[in-house]
């Protein structure tokens, strides 16, 4: 549960930087998206 309420976190941080990353550029928000897709694979598949 611990793990859990970490990775939820992450993710709402995430969200709350790629909406301020939108304002300022959508290559870094892209770059987010894609690191945190490439992090929630991972972390499942380990």
């Amino acid at each position: 549960m611990y793990q859990i309420s970490i990775l939820s976190s992450y993710i709402l941080g995430q969200i709350l930087n790629a909406r301020n990353t939108y304002i300022l550029g959508r290559r870094e928000y892209v770059g987010r998206m894609i690191f945190l897709c490439i992090f929630i694979i991972w972390y499942f598949r380990c």
